[in-house]
Formats: C-alpha cells, sequence, structure tokens
C-alpha cells in the first residue's frame, strides 16, 4: 500500500508527457485493426487556478523590489531623524506655533510648542517663545514659569533674564526684575564696553544699562542709581547715529528727573525726546509706504512707533501737569493714550 502512489503518481507523469505518442501509437493500430481509438483519461496536474497564482507570482515579484526599495527609505530616514531629525522636527512645530500665534489661536499655538518640546526638550528658545505667547495672553505665572525654565537651559544667555525681568515687572514685582536686570548688566560687564556675549544676541552694555534705570523708575526704586545707569548709557551711546535709541535714554533720564522733582530737566529731555522720536515716526512710515514690506510687517512696525510716542507723550505730560501747565499736559496724555499707552498691556 505504502507504494502505490508513487506507481500510480509516474503512470500519470509518463501520460501527461509521452501521451501524445502513446496516443499517435494507438491510432496506429486502431488503423490496422479498424478498432476505434481509445485515448485513456489524463489526469492534470495543473490547478485550476493556475493563471491567477502564475499573475500573483508574477505580481510578488515586482512587488519584491518596491519594498526592498522603501525598507531602506524607511531605515534611511530613521538614521537621519535619529542624528538630526529631533530638533528639525521641533523647529517645523515651532514654526506652527509661531503662525498661530500670528493669526491669534494661543491654543493651537501652546499644542505646537508641546508637541515640539516633546522632541527638542532641551531647546531653551522653545520656552522663550511659550514664555512670550503666555504673556501674550496674560498667563504671567505659566509665563513666568517657562522663562525660567529657558534659564535654567541658557543660564549664560541675556534674553531669557530680559524676557523674565520683562515679566516680573507685568507683575509688579520689581526688585526681581530688577535682580535679572543687574544679571543682565553683569553680562555685558564681563563681556566688555558695547560688545555681547554671542554675536546673534543684539544687547550691549549701554542698553543693558537703560533697561535697568527704567526698570528702577518704573518701580520708583534706587533712582539715584537708575540715573546714574542712564548717563552711561547716553555715555556709551556717544555720538552714533542710533536715533531711536538715544530718544529711548532721553526718555528714561527725563522720567527719573520727573521722579526726583527736578521738572526743569525733566522737561528739556523729555521735549527733545519728543523731538526726536516724532521725526523717526513720520521718516519710517515713509519708508515703509515706498517698500515692499508686507502689511503685517508694517503693521507691527506702525505700532512698536505708536507705542513708543504714547508713552513719551505720557511722561511729557505728567511732567507738565507737575510744573503747572495742566492744560497742555492734559493733551499729551490723551495723545499718549490714543496711541495705545496701557500699563496693562506692558506699553508704559
Amino acid at each position: 500500500m505504502g507504494s502505490t502512489p508513487n506507481i500510480q503518481a509516474r503512470f500519470e507523469f509518463s501520460l501527461i508527457i509521452y501521451g501524445p505518442t502513446l496516443v499517435s501509437h494507438k491510432t496506429m493500430d486502431s488503423e490496422s485493426t479498424g478498432a476505434s481509438p481509445t485515448i485513456p483519461p489524463v489526469k492534470s496536474h495543473i490547478p485550476d487556478d493556475w493563471t491567477t497564482r502564475d499573475q500573483s507570482a508574477n505580481s510578488n515579484r515586482h512587488r519584491r523590489p518596491r519594498r526592498l526599495m522603501l525598507f531602506v527609505l524607511v531605515l534611511f530616514a530613521v538614521a537621519l531623524a535619529i542624528q538630526y531629525g529631533p530638533h528639525e522636527i521641533a523647529n517645523w512645530h515651532l514654526a506652527t506655533a509661531l503662525e498661530k500665534g500670528i493669526v491669534g489661536d494661543p491654543e493651537g499655538a501652546e499644542e505646537a510648542l508641546e508637541a515640539a518640546l516633546r522632541w527638542d526638550p532641551d531647546h531653551h528658545e522653545l520656552y522663550l517663545v511659550r514664555s512670550r505667547q503666555r504673556r501674550d495672553t496674560k498667563d504671567f505665572e505659566g509665563s513666568l514659569e517657562a522663562a525660567t525654565r529657558a534659564i535654567e537651559l541658557a543660564p549664560n544667555d541675556p534674553d531669557c533674564y530680559r524676557l523674565r525681568s520683562e515679566i516680573y515687572s507685568r507683575m509688579r514685582q520689581f526688585p526681581e526684575a530688577i535682580a535679572d536686570q543687574n544679571q543682565i548688566v553683569q553680562f555685558f560687564r564681563l563681556a566688555g564696553s558695547a560688545a555681547s556675549l554671542r554675536p546673534s544676541k543684539k544687547f550691549d552694555l549701554h542698553q543693558a544699562l537703560n533697561s535697568r534705570a527704567y526698570f528702577r523708575a518704573l518701580g520708583n526704586l534706587e533712582l539715584k542709581g537708575a540715573l546714574c545707569d542712564v548717563e552711561e548709557a547716553i555715555s556709551l551711546l556717544g555720538d552714533e547715529d542710533q536715533a531711536f535709541a538715544r530718544a529711548s535714554y532721553l526718555d528714561t533720564r527725563g522720567y527719573i528727573h520727573y521722579l526726583l522733582d527736578d521738572i526743569e530737566a525733566a522737561e528739556k529731555d523729555l521735549t527733545l525726546t519728543k523731538d526726536i522720536i516724532e521725526g523717526v515716526h513720520a521718516v519710517t512710515i515713509d519708508r515703509l509706504r515706498d517698500s515692499a514690506t508686507d502689511s503685517n510687517s508694517e503693521e507691527s512696525v506702525t505700532t512698536f512707533l505708536n507705542h513708543t510716542m504714547a508713552v513719551i507723550y505720557h511722561h511729557l505730560g505728567l511732567v507738565l501737569q507737575k510744573k503747572g501747565d495742566v492744560e497742555k499736559g492734559q493733551v499729551y496724555l490723551e495723545l499718549g493714550n490714543e496711541l495705545g499707552y496701557d500699563p496693562e498691556e506692558g506699553v508704559w
């Protein structure tokens, strides 16, 4: 019994291979004897779905190179992601966060930043962006937390201290704000006059001194020290053609003189400041109109200049009223309000 299938298989195979010959011989014999030829049944071992299987095999043969290529590409992408990907992917999410912030979608911006931080959790600039966006929505506690985390990750970056100092001031915590300003001034004292720790940073010593002086003035703290700071800032600026910086420093000094009750010196500084900044405003607006600047950038620059003028007008109004010229002072106070003076929004 065990050998029967093998004999049968060999017989059927011989029929498939030699069937035509056998039939031919059988036919010749039949013709010679006059008998009808009998063709034995041939059992086919070709399955009924051979066409489908053949097509499937061909399809698989075509797919194999494509699958192999896809596999290699996936491996290559994984290797790139391991070496370069996290930071770049974080930057993609950062770009999305910035875009959503511009169009007024703070929730979307926060989600995008969260995604960025999952890819690059030690990227301190992501925390700076988060801090600014939370500040803009007046989430000062959250903004402060993010700025502090940025400082932990980049303790030698003055931008981190500058932002946290601003947040402290918005929270009316002026001693803490001044402490961060002290840190910034120390950075630039060590780096040298009008030099930054990193080329990409815009701070220099005289800007840092003016900022510390103004925060002291806002808190009505250490006014003598504040006056020394701004005097040094003006001295370091020298004859540089920086009208906007000069106007800012003169405004700071004029406001400090006002707080120290030196009204004559305050009026002199603030009147000069007003003339400078009005000239800067007019020239800048004309240039924006003549240039190919996009509307968002033009609006941003215009708002910034308006807010700067608002603060200067407000300070001049205070001085004039304290001098006794109440009506003229009120005119400037109202002009400041129209241009956006608002301590609650950080325009002060």
